[in-house]
């Protein structure tokens, strides 16, 4: 349901609220964002993010099964070799290749520095916590046999406990995401899957906004598990990303999340909380209408902008592939792509606020804020200047 708000009203109620305040993978590619930072916010949420074809995956596991045959110390290789088969829906053999990282991470005779040794350790329960929670939800996400999320849950806090800031503190979020899974929260009354459709639902977020998570933190961490994890399908992270960037006051930002979140559930896409896949949107934009109608006429422009830009790196990428080259081991691979084309320039100005996670974004309701208090502080200058040549004019 939209909430038809004036300016006024929206703008008082960010300056009331101000002061309150899926998957996480390890390879090749993963350090490579690493070293170049994530997309903007907008170009995640329409899906102008790399994505590769099945062969890519392929060709990188022949290539990873290679490496570890000729020299079994190739801890890299493993991660390489297990991402490759979880994005191939291998799911077992993901598993089974962590197994044989673990082995190899357990004998001590291994020429490793205590760094490395650690941050191998880290990657290995960070992808294997991963696959467990992948094999779940591929294999149903039946809620009767919780086993798989729960060995996730362990070796996912694990990760966290040896590198709590990696993956641009994803994980964490991971982590929220896994424990919601395994025990979900409801809203004021218990949600039943033979009610009827209320008009207003409560409100059941994957990734609440509450008072000790922090929407800036949250928005980074929920971008980063769709473009470098698997929630680029997941109706739970959208609703979530929406809510903390409204809060965050980017309500046009926070729209087009939701926008995204309505196009999964015409698609069929459906939350994964166990009481309320019949619901629809759970919470509403905070903008005026005709804001809305800009938005809503922005989205499927990005959207198709988006795809037009996947399907050009594909083709491309499916060239050089099939020719036998691939990134891993040909330094020229993108030496002729164009990254064409570029989104469409979303309107309004707040839709600047947020333009990439690489830097924590200025919120709307501080600048507010910032900008309230010089108004006053120079109203009270302006007063006193004022009393200040009355005085004189008197004497």
């Amino acid at each position: 349901m939209r909430k038809h708000v004036t300016l006024t009203i929206a703008v008082t109620v960010a300056l009331l609220t101000g002061g309150a305040t899926h998957a996480c993978l390890w390879d090749s590619d993963t350090l490579a964002t690493e070293a170049k930072g994530l997309p903007g916010v907008v170009d995640i949420i329409v899906g102008r993010f790399e994505r590769n074809p099945p062969l890519y995956y392929e060709m990188r596991l022949e290539r990873a099964t290679k490496d570890i045959d000729t020299n079994p110390a190739d801890l890299n290789a493993y991660d390489d070799a297990a991402t490759s088969c979880d994005h191939l829906n291998r799911d077992d053999d993901a598993i089974d290749w962590m197994a044989r990282k673990k082995a190899q991470l357990d004998d001590l005779t291994l020429p490793l520095k205590p760094d490395d040794r650690n941050d191998h350790t880290y990657r290995y329960y960070a992808n294997l916590g991963t696959f467990f929670a992948h094999r779940w939800v591929k294999g149903g996400a039946h809620r009767d046999n919780l086993d798989d999320l729960r060995e996730a849950q362990r070796l996912i806090a694990a990760a966290i406990e040896i590198n709590p800031d990696a993956h641009f503190g994803r994980e964490k979020f991971q982590l929220m995401a896994i424990e919601w899974l395994i025990d979900p929260a409801v809203g004021p009354e218990e949600i039943r899957e033979d009610e009827p459709a209320l008009a207003n639902p409560p409100i059941v977020q994957m990734i609440p906004v509450t008072s000790d998570i922090d929407s800036t933190e949250a928005i980074k961490g929920m971008t980063g598990l769709i473009a470098l994890g698997a929630a680029w399908q997941s109706v739970d992270i959208f609703e979530s990303l929406g809510s903390h960037l409204r809060h965050a006051g980017h309500a046009s930002l926070s729209y087009v999340a939701q926008l995204r979140a309505e196009e999964l559930k015409a698609a069929g896409r459906a939350s994964l909380h166990p009481g309320r896949k019949q619901y629809g949107g759970v919470y509403g934009a905070w903008i005026i209408d005709e804001y809305m109608e800009q938005i809503e006429s922005y989205y499927p422009l990005a959207r198709a902008a988006a795809d037009q830009w996947l399907d050009r790196r594909t083709a491309y990428v499916l060239e050089r592939l099939k020719a036998g080259r691939h990134p891993d081991t040909d330094p020229t691979f993108w030496d002729a792509w164009d990254d064409e084309p570029k989104l469409p320039e979303m309107p309004g100005l707040r839709s600047k606020l947020v333009a990439s996670v690489r830097h924590d974004p200025t919120t709307l309701t501080g600048s507010l804020m910032i900008a309230g208090l010089v108004a006053l502080l120079g109203g009270l200058y302006l007063r006193r200047r004022r009393r200040q040549r009355s005085a004189s004019v008197a004497a």
